[in-house]
């Protein structure tokens, strides 16, 4: 007992030595400080950060709590990083509860509160409230398991609970519920008669908009409080999460009284939507007309393709837009424009993680913002494409970059950016230096300047010289907590002018300015409108609005050869248009307030930073051992014989796990009994590694007992690295190795011999001798495979690996010899094709007949995890497990996206599968490098080696289960049907198999 506590204690200890991973990789000190219900993780350099949230976070857990007419339930660890430069939090109860933070400039979608920091948290610890609502059963129980057994965490599915979150993030007159940016998705899908029913947006939807269960549900759960109190709803909550209801729509009844369908429909029906005219399709109604064919009455292809256009912008030459459907960047000449004919746009590159662009005045640099994970969590990083020769130059290492933009100033060019210093905003310049051929060389700091705090530009674009005195400057939306204006600053930080929007309630966005009419075009909101066109001149500082609203709203305006070109986002989709009528007028239309459901609450009323010296301790990873415990493992007692394993479960077991405040370090120890073998075991495992798939490794030991001592040991470790490099290519690594030592079991067949029954303990055996098993594999690929379309099954390009595996088997009847090394090389590679046929994707359906052709050399071809019907083969069936050329051609493809009771469906696909290749034969006596005996196989193809062909059609469906925890896209599993015919020398059999694979 003394060395097993012994061994664990160790355990415990080492993993101290790896505390600084996941998303606080490259820390180097992390502190706490306690308050009243939280334990403040965080870096030094998210002190700031920290002061805010300590002089706050306590009172709004409390004033978050009292909604629902209860008090905080537990404390918790709530860790701030800025390692991780992409705006998100998360609360978690797995395996106890925590939040995480990561500290930087919010995405746009999140610019929608006063002080982002404080409602994102307001926001995460809405998710810990509702899921605690425990009854003293489920608590207890928690105390002992661990924060993550109670029937929510199961039953409640992650639209539910985002809602909440949503809802109550809003209640103020803040959050998402009150910016009409963010609740676009929800009007545009009625306009078009696209509502989703409630099943529809639960998360398991895999196709865009991915993130509107957040709107959908937050705006239903916003009218359900408002129709039956919050009284109800926390009832609602109650039930669920005790189990006293199984379903959402049996709690909802139980909790409402009102089904769950006919609420839903009530809510979209109380969704009042109006747009001008009685169509949804804005070219046919006359309010503009089709960017890429003008004289069209209808939506181009490229309008129907399911694109997602964003970042229009515009400058001397023409347009560049973003299609983030496939990361790439396009370019409109101007003189296209001016045509009026049908528009050809050029694409400049491709660019993986690409999220926003600007482009010069003079139509040269594009500075590009891309979300980089060649590091150990997701950096920001800004990129300068020149388009006089098509290079790229990154801007030098810096922490927290975004929203690039280039100014030129006579005949120098300067990049203007935001670096996010928690918590506030500095704006650097950059002077971009070019060498004697007049290439861009490095780039040099320049100048910056600071924003106040609880500021920050959300759309920022060049100021015309007229304007300027003289100095290089720029122009800005500004956003002050919830106030808007339009600014103009140098790049040294003067400020030249700046005007706030007129209302209380306006928020602005897409800057751009329009020389014809010397002003800047922007879109805006107020509440319950659509986003419009709006103006503000730079003469009389007056701005000008328009007061309709349109299918698809208005968005990134921009002017460009006397049109004013936009973009509209529908449900499904974006499209960009040229606007008909250009006129506005001076004024806002009624300026109504945003409801305030909450006044007594003071999420709006921030408390100062503490001040002061903090009383802070070192973060220490042995004060955070609190995790789950479970009445089950996956402790196996193991036997290898020539590479085969055999394994006998251990059913009385236990495990506990444990991972760092920041959801990372996963520690592992389970003990077990198993029956069948009469031993007990003992294994302690540790998962690590980066945020980002750069490095991931887990480490493994087991040992076993029986009652002659010990039995057998084994360890296992695993590494895996994936590093992305130029544009859409990455380099694929993994490394598996397992060391196995200690006597053997008996088999089922050796039992038999031994005894005339089978009762416990008959694997138990007696015998001395121990072997040693050993196995290696390691792979090395490369993959540029992309999406280069706008359609489902839209990728291109080329992957290829070698895998080489090594095995050592010392079994028990021989001692060592040459013939117990087996070594092996083996190779796959892949060229997957966007289409077969010349015709471009629409929004649901494919069929231009996307393919894929893979061939695989002694290697071992991608099964199915599970296949009821693959193994019922008839002899001599062909195995092609040498060397295959596999061939499938998606003949069709729907988008289906819908949920049905409990289950949701994706997308189903008709595939023809063709297969040709070989077996191994008597050409080799052994496994040992086989991929030698090549040569043979190739002079004896078609006689002694006999070609073997497979053709076969495919029914395939992505399903996503569609209840609670597993309504997420990632639980998607391929569900498929085949059935075919092989062809091995002259004869030929029936195939079928129905199986699936998971994703996850």
């Amino acid at each position: 007992m003394k060395k097993l506590l012994i061994f664990i204690f160790t355990a415990l200890f080492s993993i101290n030595l790896f505390a600084f991973d996941g998303a606080v990789s490259g820390c180097k000190k992390i502190l706490v400080y306690k308050t009243t219900w939280f334990d403040l993780i965080y870096a030094e350099e998210n002190e700031q950060t920290a002061r805010i949230l300590i002089a706050n976070a306590d009172r709004i857990y409390e004033e978050a709590a009292s909604q629902y007419g209860i008090k905080p339930q537990c404390r918790m660890p709530l860790v701030i990083t800025q390692k991780v430069e992409q705006f998100n939090a998360n609360w978690t109860s797995y395996p106890y509860n925590h939040i995480v933070i990561y500290d930087t400039l919010p995405t746009e979608n999140l610019q929608v509160l006063q002080d982002t920091i404080l409602g994102t948290f307001w926001h995460e610890i809405t998710h810990s409230i509702t899921y605690n609502m425990k009854n003293p059963f489920w608590k207890g129980l928690g105390l002992f398991f661990g924060d993550e057994f109670y029937p929510g965490s199961i039953t409640v599915p992650r639209g539910m609970a985002e809602g909440a979150a949503v809802a109550s993030e809003s209640i103020t007159g803040q959050g998402r519920l009150n910016s009409e940016f963010a609740k676009h998705a929800i009007k545009q899908a009625k306009i078009e008669g696209e509502f989703p029913y409630y099943s529809d947006v639960q998360g398991a939807s895999d196709k865009y908009p991915l993130g509107s269960f957040y709107e959908f549900n937050g705006a239903f759960y916003q009218w359900g409080q408002d129709k039956y109190g919050l009284e109800k709803y926390a009832d609602f909550w109650y039930r669920l999460c005790n189990l006293k209801s199984i379903s959402v729509s049996g709690a909802f009844k139980k909790a409402f009284g009102q089904t769950l369908r006919s609420a839903w429909k009530e809510f979209e029906g109380d969704l009042a939507v109006q747009v001008e005219g009685t169509e949804k399709n804005p070219v046919q109604s006359g309010f503009a007309r089709d960017f890429f064919t003008p004289d069209s009455d209808d939506y181009s292809v490229a309008n129907s393709s399911g694109a997602l256009y964003e970042n229009l912008k515009k400058c001397d030459q023409g347009l560049i837009y973003i299609n983030s459907k496939n990361s790439s960047l396009y370019f409109v000449d101007k003189g296209q424009l001016s045509e009026g004919k049908e528009i050809s746009p050029k694409k400049l590159f491709t660019l993986q993680q690409m999220e926003k662009a600007d482009i010069s005045k003079d139509g040269r640099f594009i500075a590009v913002q891309l979300m980089s994970q060649r590091a150990a969590a997701h950096k920001s990083k800004i990129q300068v494409y020149d388009r006089k020769n098509g290079s790229f130059k990154a801007l030098p290492k810096l922490t927290n970059i975004h929203d690039a933009v280039i100014l030129e100033k006579g005949g120098e060019y300067y990049l203007v950016c935001q670096i996010y210093q928690s918590p506030i905003i500095k704006i650097e310049t950059f002077k971009l230096d070019l060498n004697a051929k007049g290439a861009l060389q490095t780039f040099t700091q320049f100048s910056s300047f600071k924003l106040p705090k609880g500021s920050l530009f959300q759309s920022i674009t060049w100021l015309p010289e007229m304007h300027t005195d003289g100095a290089a400057a720029f122009a800005a939306i500004k956003k002050s907590g919830l106030n808007y204006s339009i600014c103009g600053y140098t790049i040294e930080g003067g400020l030249i002018f700046e005007n706030a929007l007129p209302g209380n309630n306006t928020a602005a966005r897409y800057l751009s300015y329009d020389e014809a009419s010397n002003r800047f075009l922007f879109s805006y909101t107020e509440p319950d409108t659509m986003p419009r066109l709006a103006g503000f001149d730079l003469q009389s500082k007056a701005f000008t609005f328009e007061k309709a609203d349109f299918s698809g709203g208005i968005f990134n305006p921009v002017s460009e050869e006397g049109k004013l070109i936009y973009l509209g986002k529908f449900y499904r989709q974006n499209r960009l248009f040229v606007k008909n009528d250009q006129e506005l007028s001076q004024g806002l239309s009624e300026n109504k307030a945003y409801k305030i459901r909450k006044p007594d609450l003071s999420l709006g009323q921030v408390n100062p930073p503490v001040e002061g010296e903090l009383k802070t301790k070192p973060y220490n990873r042995m004060n955070y051992l609190r995790g789950s415990l479970y009445p089950l493992s996956s402790l196996t007692s193991n036997s290898y014989n020539y590479g085969q394993k055999t394994s006998y479960l251990m059913p009385v077991s236990a495990s506990y796990l444990n991972v760092s405040p920041w959801t990372s370090g996963i520690f592992i120890i389970e003990l077990g009994f198993g029956p069948i073998t009469n031993s007990a075991g003992i294994q302690v495992e540790y998962q690590s590694g980066t945020f980002t798939n750069l490095f991931k490794y887990a480490l493994l030991g087991f040992s076993e007992f029986d009652k002659a001592g010990w039995k057998q040991s084994r360890g296992s470790g695993t590494i895996t690295s994936t590093i992305p490099f130029g544009r859409i290519s990455k380099l694929i690594f993994s490394d598996t190795l397992l060391l196995h030592y200690g006597r053997s079991n008996l088999t089922k067949a050796q039992a038999k011999l031994k005894y005339d029954k089978l009762g416990l303990g008959w694997a138990y055996s007696d015998s001395n001798k121990k072997y040693f098993y050993a196995q290696e594999a390691f792979s090395a690929g490369y993959s540029n495979i992309h999406q280069c379309g706008d359609g489902k099954y839209s990728n291109a390009g080329f992957s290829a690996a070698a895998v080489f595996s090594t095995r050592y088997n010392a079994n028990n009847r021989y001692d060592l010899d040459k013939y117990e090394f087996y070594n092996d090389l083996g190779f796959r590679s892949s060229i997957t094709l966007p289409r077969l046929l010349p015709l471009r994707d629409t929004l649901n359906l494919t069929y231009n007949l996307p393919s894929t052709v893979s061939l695989y050399l002694f290697a071992q071809a991608k099964k199915a995890d599970f296949s009821i019907l693959g193994s019922l083969k008839p002899a001599d069936f062909p195995e092609f497990n040498a060397a295959t050329l596999d061939f499938e051609s998606i003949l069709f493809g729907a988008d289906i996206q819908k949920g049905a009771g409990i289950l949701f469906f994706n997308d189903a696909r008709v595939i023809f599968h063709y297969k040709l290749g070989f077996s191994y034969t008597e050409l080799h006596d052994d496994d040992n490098w086989r991929i030698l005996d090549l040569g043979d196989y190739l002079k004896d193809l078609g006689g002694q080696v006999p070609f073997e062909h497979f053709f076969g059609l495919k029914l395939a469906a992505g399903i996503t289960p569609n209840y609670g925890v597993t309504a997420n896209y990632r639980f998607k599993t391929e569900t498929y049907f085949e059935a075919g015919l092989a062809v091995k020398e002259n004869k030929s059999y029936g195939y079928g198999a129905l199986g699936f694979s998971m994703n996850y």
